[in-house]
């Protein structure tokens, strides 16, 4: 298993203490849907331990592929995030792209957010293309 890999298990599994040693130490960045920043691992461990129980038991990142690009030092996850709103199951799908460095570790993230059934904010419908 790689280190997306190894970082998908541990979080599905709420592991926070194995999800910390998949993270450079020294060097982590992750950028968000909403081009929100978080620095240093022990940040975003943090962050994540406070925000995924607030999702829900049935809450899961499921991944669809992990593609490695060991020359550019990066890795690309398609994903699904499942999760319940209003009474509902919802599936989000999203992308993220990994930088991993000489050490095998993570380093850099950055998330992309595709929303079903939300109308675009500029161009209203018109910009939404053939449905």
């Amino acid at each position: 298993m790689g280190v997306v890999e190894d970082f998908l298990a541990f979080y599905n599994a709420r592991d926070w203490d194995r999800l910390a040693t998949v993270f450079s130490g020294d060097d982590f960045v992750r950028v968000g849907p909403f081009v929100d920043v978080i620095r240093g691992s022990d940040n975003y461990v943090a962050f994540l331990k406070g925000i995924v129980p607030t999702l829900g038991d049935t809450y899961s990142l499921d991944t669809e592929r992990v593609v490695y690009v060991p020359d550019e030092g990066e890795a690309y996850a398609q994903l699904i995030e499942h999760y319940e709103h209003d009474g509902q199951m919802r599936d989000t799908p999203e992308i993220i792209v990994f930088g991993i460095n000489e050490a095998n570790r993570i380093c850099r993230m950055r998330l992309y957010v595709q929303r079903p059934g939300e109308q675009p904010p500029v161009g209203g419908e018109d910009a939404m293309g053939e449905q």
